[in-house]
């Protein structure tokens, strides 16, 4: 009768060990995926959810994240205004989705200045804001890492992409 106690015991402790080791595993596994998280894979899982932006030019936007990538997202806020915002303009967000979702070739290569082509191929008017200040126009042209917004004065004016606070459609 004891052996069986005694095997049944150092069978119960290896299976406890195993359990343990397995259980390290997992959370060791889930600390190294949740390091690769990013937050435009935040952002991709969050597209057509409510979210609040707070800009580092102390603006806050709330709205539906209606599209994302990792260098930029659309906010649609109330009164149908629709705001591109950088990534490097956002100081933190609320209401992002806990997981994240695959970004795919496609949305990696979608930059800022892609989403501003974009604008630019529609003529539409547009309120650019930097931390100076604020340029409504249509945008002219947008290069690599400079933007030409034609003032509504008829100025052509040359921002560089790094100071975009958002770009919000107007009228």
């Amino acid at each position: 009768m004891r052996w069986e106690q005694l095997f049944a015991d150092l069978e119960s402790q290896a299976r406890a060990s195993e359990t343990e080791q397995w259980r390290g595993e997992v959370r060791d596994r889930a600390r190294a995926a949740r390091a690769e998280v990013t937050f435009g894979s935040r952002l991709l899982a969050t597209v057509g959810s409510p979210v609040t932006v707070m800009c580092s030019d102390g603006e806050r936007i709330s709205g539906v994240l209606l599209d994302a990538a990792s260098q930029w997202m659309l906010v649609s806020a109330e009164g149908g205004r629709e705001h591109v915002i950088p990534v490097a303009a956002v100081d933190m967000c609320r209401g992002l989705a806990a997981q994240a979702a695959h970004a795919g070739i496609v949305d990696r290569r979608l930059t800022f200045a892609s989403a501003l082509r974009g604008i630019a191929r529609d003529r539409s008017r547009v309120q650019v804001s930097v931390r100076s200040g604020v340029v409504q126009g249509v945008l002219a042209g947008v290069g690599q890492d400079v933007c030409e917004v034609r003032s509504d004065d008829g100025e052509l004016v040359s921002i560089p992409l790094s100071s975009i606070q958002r770009c919000t459609t107007v009228g």
